[in-house]
Formats: structure tokens, C-alpha cells, sequence
């Protein structure tokens, strides 16, 4: 679920009144749809962290060229920016965190299932052809299981949420002006 921004001027919508120009013309500065700018201009969609990082941009440009009365008001709506990626990359991080430990959890249990049909192919009552067919099949099963949630997958997913709470934390520290 995205959460909405409640706060303040938009960002977009401001850089847009600011410079004068069509959402088209700063969608395509910014390199994302212009359907996907108009909805952060709703408010209903997180923008990409590169195209906030060209946003943040254009607003710094923005603060420099206007008088010191809309200077603040900038900076608010730049720091609504940063605090908004930065609630979306924590708030994408739980569900992420969730996958990995049902990858660990399925993995785990294919592991042990692997183990479980070795044990029964060296039992000698297993060795007609409808068991060995059954006992294929779940190997095979089982096998499936592990290439889907094996380490590779898992490292991937680890990364995603480290990227994630990495970019929130430079939010934060850029909101804070430690950056």
C-alpha cells in the first residue's frame, strides 16, 4: 500500500509553476512516464529515487533563483520530498523482508525433504516403479523448490532491502543537511 503525501505543496507541482513548463517537458527531464508524474502530482505514487534525486536538483536551482520569502516554502517542499522516498523505501522493506524469510523458510524445508527421499530410494521396499516415479517426481519437486528460494535468490533480496534502508538513511541524513 503507497502511502499518500499529506503535507505541504507538492514537489513536482511546484517545480512546474516555478519553471513554467509542461508535466510532458519534466517528465522526460526527470526520465519517467508522464503518467507516472502525474499521479506523484496527485500524490498517489512515490516518484523513482533518480528522478527525486533530478527533482531536488531542479528545486536547489529554483531556491537560488527566487527571493527568500518562497526560499523556505522550497526547501519545505524539498525536504517533503526526501522524507516521503524516505518512508517509501522503509515502508517497501517489510514486505521484502517477508519473502526472504519465506524463501528461508521454503528453502529449508526442501532441503529437508531432499534429504527424506535420498534416505528412501536406498530402502529396499521403494524399488517398484510407481515409487520410484513418485519418488522422482518429489525430488523433482524439491529440486524446483530450491533453485526458486536458494542462496542466490536470497543474497538478491538481502541486497534489495539493504539498498532500500541505505537510500532511507541518506534521506534522513540529507534532511537533517548532514550530507
Amino acid at each position: 500500500m503507497r502511502k499518500k503525501m499529506t503535507t505541504g505543496a507538492n514537489p513536482a507541482t511546484t517545480v512546474l509553476a516555478a519553471m513554467g513548463i509542461s508535466l510532458r517537458t519534466l517528465a522526460q527531464y526527470l526520465q519517467v512516464a508522464p503518467s507516472r508524474l502525474s499521479r506523484m502530482c496527485n500524490s498517489n505514487y512515490p516518484l523513482p529515487a533518480h528522478a527525486s534525486v533530478k527533482l531536488l536538483s531542479l528545486y536547489t536551482a529554483i531556491v537560488k533563483l527566487q527571493p527568500t520569502n518562497q526560499q523556505s516554502r522550497l526547501a519545505a517542499v524539498a525536504l517533503q520530498l526526501l522524507e516521503e522516498r524516505a518512508n517509501w523505501c522503509l515502508a517497501r522493506c517489510h514486505p521484502l523482508k517477508k519473502q526472504l524469510q519465506s524463501m528461508l523458510q521454503q528453502y529449508a524445508q526442501a532441503a529437508t525433504m531432499l534429504q527424506l527421499i535420498q534416505h528412501m530410494h536406498q530402502q529396499p521396499e521403494n524399488n517398484s516403479a510407481k515409487m520410484k516415479r513418485w519418488l522422482a517426481e518429489q525430488q523433482y519437486q524439491a529440486q524446483k523448490k530450491l533453485d526458486k528460494n536458494g542462496l542466490l535468490p536470497q543474497k538478491n533480496l538481502e541486497i534489495a532491502i539493504g539498498l532500500l534502508q541505505h537510500e532511507a538513511m541518506l534521506c534522513g541524513l540529507a534532511m537533517e543537511g548532514q550530507l
